[in-house]
């Protein structure tokens, strides 16, 4: 009867008692040591690594209100080789601007190795990259669109 009394109290504990008596004992947090995960960069021609691929998105806007889709393409492939980004899957969507007759605005999105990501960010949002006066920021897709976009 002492056993499952016993147990029916430590059951009966809160999270909290739990954590205080936890912190009291610094011996139970020695030798726990979390290690962060690495990612390999040997040339090893052995193993091969599966090639991951990551999306940017880029709201440009500003531009002028006859400016194509392709027009934007062209540029972030010109950015593209003036360094060793490589970038693919390039798309470029005329988005809805609030005064049409103004300015234009698009959604550009991009496919780079995973690798290259930060280096592919620092790019394409360094204002040289652009011409005079565009304006660019990350795109954020809304929580309530649709499929198709």
């Amino acid at each position: 009867m002492n056993v499952q009394a016993a147990n029916t109290a430590e059951k009966g504990k809160s999270f909290a008692i739990h954590a205080k008596e936890s912190a009291s004992k610094p011996e139970a947090f020695k030798n726990k040591v979390a290690r962060k995960p690495v990612v390999g960069k040997s040339k090893d021609l052995k193993l091969k690594s599966v090639v991951t691929t990551r999306s940017i998105d880029l709201f440009v806007s500003r531009l002028h209100p006859l400016t194509a889709g392709a027009e934007l393409v062209d540029c972030v492939q010109e950015v593209a080789t003036q360094t060793n980004v490589v970038v693919g899957d390039i798309k470029s969507v005329k988005l809805q601007s609030k005064f049409k007759a103004l300015y234009s605005s698009f959604h550009v999105s991009m496919l780079v190795n995973a690798n290259d990501l930060s280096q592919a960010l620092e790019l394409y949002m360094a204002a040289d990259s652009w011409p005079c006066g565009v304006f660019v920021k990350r795109y954020y897709k809304p929580k309530n669109a649709s499929t198709d976009q």
